[in-house]
């Protein structure tokens, strides 16, 4: 009798730690996949000035757009969009979840107010929300524990360059034509990628071997989670660094734009090289260092995010204390290359889990992430924006929204009234992304506590992988 084929997964890693070619077709699959959600969630953060001007929109709105809007839907699609992929064909799920967020953000160009806009910004959200743990769970199949690490880290530069491409592409379109053309031109695309995914990426699990076990059911698995002392503090100071990342980020284009009067081209530079350049590379040294010293519990894959978040602290406190825009830039380099080194943290979930959860306990992490971060960095951002720029305004002139409709002055206003609504306005930005970068000190914290009782057992088998 024939002896059975060796499966897949078994092939899948040289004694050298060499990846395969199917590795790496799988990884620059899932990661324009992971490139194309950051394209359509980072692009509101480069065009929200002129959809602020025309819609008239207060920051605080703009932070309920970026935040609320997206997360809540965001957060309530990710626990569901896990559960489905752990008992389905995750190559059929992910390319329907990425047509309905790229088709979510081509409408959020056809907003014609408030309430369309955040209507439409659910919808990004509410496909969104699977991305992350579905292609996660897709690569600790295809990927043995001490080679995620650096594989979570290249599929976690996807942020990175989505967010250099909305920069450029998006604030180039929007200037050029309209922030309307902006939205349609990166959210259309998506569409033609849905196909891709679907006729090009398999499911490594046989397909009835998606069926769980029947004591694992999402209550049994979020009480696992829940006594797991490393992943809940992993998944808190996660949550903290979104916090200060949605409000540093939301707010950092129109920082720019307000306290240095730099034009949208010229910011979306900025922007694409500190969150698209620096965030990429500081996502693969990451990967890269978590991998070399992890050692056998793993704790590199929590201490290093936690080095870079202390330091990403420092640095943004410094960026936006600067005279001229360069030497801010010269800080907001390094703080992000730093900020991004908490890839390795979504690698260590990965190895925390047991297999059958691992889209499920990373969706959980996220829900947290997303209702404390995106959730409320932006509107907290936001709020301190609009409190600090009302606290330059005579009491006479009435409430900032209608003293200064969408941050200016209204048309045909009185010069001292044009340069008291600037100045409301930069310092109200400028107040915000300083509050917003002081929560990623706390995100440090929760990351040491969480290397104490980290224990990743990194000799481990192999995956396999059909």
């Amino acid at each position: 009798m024939a002896k059975p084929a060796p499966p897949l997964g078994s092939t899948l890693q040289a004694p050298s730690g060499l990846w395969t070619g199917l590795q790496i077709r799988v990884l620059i699959t899932l990661l324009l996949v992971v490139t194309s959600n950051y394209i359509d969630r980072s692009l509101l953060g480069i065009l929200q000035e002129p959809v602020k001007h025309e819609l008239k929109l207060t920051d605080w709105q703009l932070g309920l757009v970026g935040g609320p809007s997206f997360a809540i839907f965001y957060a309530l699609a990710g626990i569901p969009s896990a559960r489905w992929a752990e008992r389905a064909n995750r190559a059929i799920v992910l390319p329907i979840i990425l047509s309905v967020w790229s088709a979510a953000s081509a409408v959020c160009g056809m907003a014609q107010n408030f309430a369309m806009l955040a209507l439409a910004r659910a919808g990004v959200g509410l496909g969104e929300g699977g991305c992350i743990p579905i292609s996660h769970s897709l690569v600790s199949e295809y990927f043995s524990p001490r080679q995620r690490g650096m594989a979570i880290a290249i599929l976690g530069s996807g942020p990175a360059i989505g967010g250099f491409i909305a920069a450029t592409v998006g604030s180039f379109i929007a200037q050029t034509w309209s922030w309307r053309l902006a939205f349609l031109a990166v959210g259309l695309p998506g569409l033609l990628l849905a196909i891709f995914v679907r006729l090009t990426l398999k499911d490594p699990r046989p397909p009835r071997t998606a069926e769980l076990p029947a004591r694992s059911t999402f209550l049994a698995d979020l009480s696992w989670l829940g006594r797991n002392r490393a992943f809940v503090m992993i998944a808190a100071a996660n949550a903290m660094l979104s916090v200060g990342n949605s409000g540093v980020m939301m707010f950092t284009a129109s920082y720019f734009l307000r306290v240095y009067d730099l034009t949208l081209v010229q910011v979306g530079a900025i922007y694409a090289s500190g969150i698209g350049i620096a965030g990429l590379f500081g996502s693969l040294l990451s990967g890269v260092l978590a991998d070399k010293f992890a050692g056998k519990r793993g704790r590199s894959y929590v201490l290093v995010p936690a080095i870079g978040a202390a330091a990403a602290c420092i640095l943004f406190s410094l960026a936006f204390t600067r005279d001229v825009w360069w030497a801010a830039v010269m800080f907001i380099l390094p703080a992000n290359l730093l900020l991004d080194f908490k890839t390795p943290s979504l690698a260590a979930v990965q190895s925390i889990s047991p297999p059958h959860m691992r889209a499920t306990s990373t969706a959980v992490m996220f829900l947290g992430i997303t209702f404390c971060g995106t959730g409320l960095g932006g509107p907290i951002a936001g709020a301190v924006s609009d409190f600090a720029a009302s606290g330059l305004l005579p009491d006479s002139w009435g409430h900032l929204a209608q003293a200064c409709p969408g941050g200016r002055a209204p048309a045909g206003a009185a010069d001292i009234v044009v340069t008291t609504c600037q100045a409301a306005s930069a310092a109200g930005v400028k107040a915000a992304v300083l509050a917003a970068s002081g929560i990623f000190g706390l995100g440090s914290l929760l990351f040491f506590l969480a290397s104490r009782s980290i224990d990743l057992k990194l000799e481990e088998p192999a995956p396999t992988t059909a």
